[in-house]
């Protein structure tokens, strides 16, 4: 049930939220001033580690 909710997100809503705006949709302030957003430090943590996930799962797994 759960794989055909997401697939139908993915397929109608959005296929992937950018790192810089993920923290901004967990945050709930829906107007931020463009000297907030460049310095929020919640949000460049979370892109920080967002990247960080991402340059590890492209990574080829390593064999024994």
């Amino acid at each position: 049930m759960l794989d055909t909710i997401y697939a139908f997100v993915r397929k109608h809503i959005v296929d992937e939220v950018p790192d810089a705006l993920s923290a901004c949709l967990d945050c709930g302030t829906l107007d931020c001033r463009d000297n907030i957003y460049e310095t929020c430090p919640n949000r460049l943590r979370a892109e920080a580690a967002l990247r960080a996930a991402r340059s590890v799962w492209a990574q080829p797994a390593e064999r024994d």
